[in-house]
């Protein structure tokens, strides 16, 4: 684990995964053959930090400190809940381990195992229910400490009770704003009350925000979005939930994106990587048009041919790649740093200059403060993730020779990125996950990959002997 890593989360039987140990970088990639687990490892760690489902199914009974918390403050009209003692309480860190611990031990270890059992059913939409699978989060212990402490939590509810809690402060401090206060609003305190810290507190231990999925079937979902909520907003609500049901949750979520559009929530963030990815990869740009009669936003490709003429296109008139890269804009046009983006296999459609191009806008967007997965197949996203690797490390030992390299081979220096940022897992066929950084280095060993190479030279040179022989 780097300095910039989140946490690490361990996940053992799995789907085709034995056991997994994986950093959230910055910049995490995922490598290996087919149905390794890739994919699946991906989803599963959106779904871990969606705090709608933590908070659906993980949010516990009343725990020792909030019991005493809630009683303190019906008798005393004012109590004080430490985070820490609430921490403490809700994930024990004195049972066994795998490893063993000590007082000098940096991390906080949490179980999350009772949610990762769930995957299938609120993932895949599937009625089965993982067994024996087993997901334990490690987050630094100093980095939450410091997290915990520079929150802040402030609420007026039902204009009763006020909670708040300060900067640098461990403690959430609650008190009566009205004294006379009935039964009934006891009851309304004693069952909201530990919700709303509990959410908090997900919240805050899931620091990176919400997520979002670009799936491997983007470009067909970017043809029918519309023809799917059509046929949705003609059916009853029991043939609309089996629709769904047809549906794992990154492609609904994905749906949900395309169709309920939000105009407002445009950023300037990331305009600049946006402009990086339409001028270079993309050759023009994606406008959106809301038609008010349907309510379903049109999405064309504005471009200039070859003439230099200013031309608009339909989105299903547009080649494969811009379909396939929609999504990505229209995502970095709202999304803000800390939120993690999860794209699957973002070199389909692209030819290998464009996919250099697409990692460089994937690295733009990291050091912006974007957090990005990526599952891959492309030898040219690893080559060029060490490229800009080395790239980092070359400019600042001598600047001026490293500049004209980037001008050269016109490589923005803002793509360039450390090799603290990334990470990078192999997955193998026999269900383990490798860690491919080479840290003394800085580079990203796929010598996996560079296998089926090898063996493509191979058969090419004994087919070659023979034709040879008989010439």
């Amino acid at each position: 684990m780097t300095e910039k890593s989140l946490f690490e989360l361990t996940v053992e039987n799995f789907y085709h995964i034995q056991k997994a140990e994986i950093c959230l970088n910055p910049l995490t990639i995922f490598i290996g053959p087919n149905n390794t687990g890739k994919t699946y490892l991906a989803y599963l760690l959106q779904f871990l930090r969606d705090s709608k489902i933590t908070q659906q199914f993980l949010t516990p009974n009343l725990l020792i400190a909030e019991n005493k918390f809630l009683r303190h403050l019906h008798e005393q009209k004012e109590s004080t809940l430490s985070l820490f003692d609430y921490f403490f309480d809700l994930y024990p860190q004195d049972e066994p381990q795998d490893e063993p611990q000590d007082e000098n031990d940096e991390f906080f270890r949490i179980n999350l195992s009772d949610i990762a059992v769930l995957f299938n059913r609120h993932v895949l939409n599937t009625s089965e229910e993982l067994n024996n699978i087993k997901t334990v989060l490690k987050v630094k212990k100093q980095r939450f400490i410091n997290d915990l402490k520079n929150s802040t939590f402030n609420i007026d509810f039902i204009g009763k009770v006020k909670i708040e809690k300060k900067t640098s402060s461990e403690y959430i401090y609650a008190s009566y704003k009205d004294i006379s206060i009935s039964k009934n609003d006891i009851r309304l305190i004693d069952s909201m009350i530990p919700k709303l810290i509990y959410d908090f507190f997900i919240n805050l231990l899931f620091t990176y925000g919400s997520s979002f999925v670009i799936p491997g079937e983007r470009t067909a979902l970017t043809l029918a979005y519309r023809d799917i909520y059509k046929k949705r907003a003609d059916m009853s609500f029991k043939d609309q939930k089996e629709q769904v049901a047809l549906y794992s949750k990154p492609i609904i979520d994905f749906l949900d994106f395309m169709y309920n559009f939000d105009m407002a929530r445009l950023t300037s963030i990331f305009e600049e990587v946006i402009t990086y990815l339409n001028s270079t990869v993309m050759k023009g740009k994606i406008t959106i048009e809301k038609l008010h009669d349907i309510g379903m936003p049109s999405i064309y490709y504005d471009f200039n041919d070859s003439t230099n003429n200013k031309m608009r296109i339909p989105i299903h008139t547009a080649s494969s790649s811009i379909k396939s890269l929609t999504a990505l804009q229209l995502y970095l046009e709202r999304a803000v740093p800390g939120e993690l983006l999860i794209m699957d296999e973002p070199e389909i459609n692209l030819h290998p200059k464009a996919q250099m191009r697409l990692l460089e806008v994937v690295t733009m967007a990291v050091n912006k403060g974007l957090y990005v997965l990526i599952t891959t197949h492309s030898p040219y996203f690893i080559d060029h993730v060490n490229n800009l690797m080395n790239a980092k490390i070359c400019i600042e030992r001598d600047e001026k020779v490293t500049k004209d390299l980037l001008e050269k081979y016109t490589i923005p220096e803002q793509a360039l990125i450390h090799p603290d940022m990334v990470s990078a897992y192999y997955f193998d066929e026999k269900g383990n996950t490798v860690d491919i950084v080479n840290r003394e280095h800085n580079f990203i060993d796929w010598k996996s990959l560079a296998i089926v190479a090898d063996e493509l030279s191979d058969i090419s040179y004994d087919f070659d002997e023979v034709v040879y022989e008989h010439e």
